[in-house]
């Protein structure tokens, strides 16, 4: 036996002896065994199933199986319940944990080929038969399966994988590999890649190989199958290569694990929908208009997107972080499409907008002064806003920089009105971004361009988009606090711009005579 073959299996063996033992009988699933002519044995798995699952809902799920998992299984487990939690990266998936030690020739199955130093290897053909042929149609025809599989495998387990990814029929969409032992039989795996890549399609298949850096990468011969994939991996085959320093063989499944699923859900929306601003406006034809997406969701897809109403294809224009776009018909819609690795998983947002023209700046005003709007405040208990304009304000002031809404007399049962002109830069779609706790609502050259009245805290934004022409442009702001927390925010996204500002105080003009800072009426 090479020393690199005895080191791995002593080290596994120190590892194993107790490791059935140990595995956590309280983790939910159920333990299965499967009948395997093509071993002539019985094979043990344990089947971990997503929170709510329920056969009958019709939800169908991806399937992720762990070999090795009597030293793996536990943290596989981890480290997909880590990347469902909160935001969610990947979506719910059955875990399949393996059993491939102990009982079991671990040396005999996830070998590729026969080393006269191991004398029961090169059964991993075999093993691919057993998990393609019997294994994936047991547990898909017990469980609620997508048909989408994934195979976890770590150091020997890394090497079956990549057996199994070379072979045809495919057995897995997707292959999670780390620390793989590439170096077996003179890393023949390598050779085994050069040819089939040249041979066959990899369409729609994602490898992901997590290693170490620095010696230990070219022994385990990362590097050479790295220099393979790099010189003629098809095009159409995801894939990446990580190394990560100061790892040991055992530690760097932790890290490569968790990166290696991301990457092969990247794309997934998570627990949210593609946030995009603007959600509302009106475009005026030719003239480009600002877009962003939520820097959160979705992950790394290619988002693509289409203005004259028909549904985007991977080959539309690509949408960045923030993007400058230009309606081109007289369809003002804008229709957004993920395109991840997993396409079941993609989504798609349509905005509708309004057609029409710049609005017009007017003339400056004698006597404007800039450096903030001129408020009004009044007293009174509403769940609406009130007519203002019937009632007799109980201060008024100027909302300069020493502006503060807490400072109000009142700490709720009061409103605030606040009125001006906004100097606009620079001609173009501006969206402005109106956010209250309670209701509130936004007038610009007299139009209403945002409601967002009534009781409710300040987990609603409303936003609005619309095309300004340089200059000056009336703007007015109505507010009212009933209970709770007073704030409410104007923000705008500006032409060019990548993320929502405060409107600066400079930009801010008001019209009357400067009032005192505060005055009773």
């Amino acid at each position: 036996m090479t020393i690199r073959a005895r080191i791995g299996a002593i080290l596994f063996a120190s590892l194993s002896a107790s490791a059935f033992a140990q595995w956590n009988p309280d983790v939910p699933g159920v333990a299965e065994v499967v009948e395997s002519r093509v071993l002539g044995e019985s094979r043990s798995i344990h089947v971990v199933l997503p929170d709510k699952y329920s056969p009958d809902s019709g939800a169908r799920y991806d399937v992720l199986y762990v070999l090795d998992a009597e030293d793996d299984g536990k943290r596989i487990l981890e480290i997909v319940r880590a990347l469902q939690d909160r935001q969610g990266f990947i979506p719910p998936l059955i875990v399949v944990n393996v059993w491939t030690m102990l009982k079991w020739d671990r040396d005999k199955d996830l070998t590729p080929s026969h080393v006269a130093d191991v004398p029961t290897s090169g059964g991993g053909a075999a093993f691919v038969s057993f998990m393609r042929d019997e294994l994936i149609p047991y547990v898909d025809k017990k469980f609620a399966t997508s048909g989408e599989n994934i195979l976890y495998g770590h150091s020997y387990g890394g090497l079956f994988g990549m057996y199994a990814f070379l072979g045809e029929p495919r057995p897995f969409k997707a292959y999670v590999l780390t620390d793989p032992a590439f170096w077996w039989d003179h890393e023949r795996i390598v050779a085994h890649a050069r040819e089939e890549f040249t041979r066959r399609s990899f369409a729609g298949t994602t490898l992901w190989i997590g290693s170490r850096d620095g010696a230990d990468h070219e022994r385990m011969g990362v590097t050479a199958m790295e220099a393979v994939l790099k010189s003629v991996a098809p095009k159409e085959l995801h894939w990446r290569s990580e190394s990560y320093a100061d790892e040991t063989h055992f530690s760097v499944m932790h890290k490569s694990a968790y990166d290696g699923l991301k990457f092969v859900y990247s794309g997934f929306p998570g627990n949210q929908d593609l946030e995009i601003l603007p959600t509302a406006g009106i475009v005026a034809k030719g003239v480009a208009f600002p877009f962003v997406v939520d820097s959160y969701l979705p992950r790394d897809p290619a988002i693509r997107f289409t203005t004259d109403g028909t549904a985007p294809t991977s080959l539309s224009p690509k949408l960045e972080a923030a993007n400058m776009m230009v309606v081109k018909t007289d369809i003002p819609r804008v229709t957004l499409k993920s395109f991840g690795f997993r396409m079941r998983h993609d989504t798609s947002t349509v905005v509708d907008f309004k057609s029409g023209d710049v609005w017009r700046a007017r003339p400056k005003p004698a006597g404007a002064l800039p450096g903030g709007l001129r408020y009004s405040y009044y007293e009174g208990a509403w769940e609406k806003l009130p007519d203002f304009a019937a009632l007799q304000p109980a201060r008024t002031g100027v909302a300069d920089g020493k502006f503060d809404l807490t400072a109000m007399p009142r700490t709720q049962d009061f409103g605030v009105v606040l009125e001006g002109l906004l100097n606009v830069p620079v001609t173009g779609h501006y969206v402005l971004i109106l956010n209250s706790d309670d209701g509130s609502k936004l007038w610009l050259d007299e139009q209403p361009l945002i409601d967002n009245d009534g009781m409710h805290g300040a987990w609603s934004p409303k936003n609005f988009m619309v095309p300004l022409e340089r200059g000056f442009h009336s703007i007015r702001l109505e507010y009212f606090q009933r209970g709770g927390g007073a704030q409410f925010t104007v923000t705008y996204l500006v032409p060019g711009g990548t993320e929502p500002i405060p409107i600066p105080l400079e930009r801010q003009y008001r019209t009357l005579a400067e009032p005192s800072s505060e005055s009773a009426n």
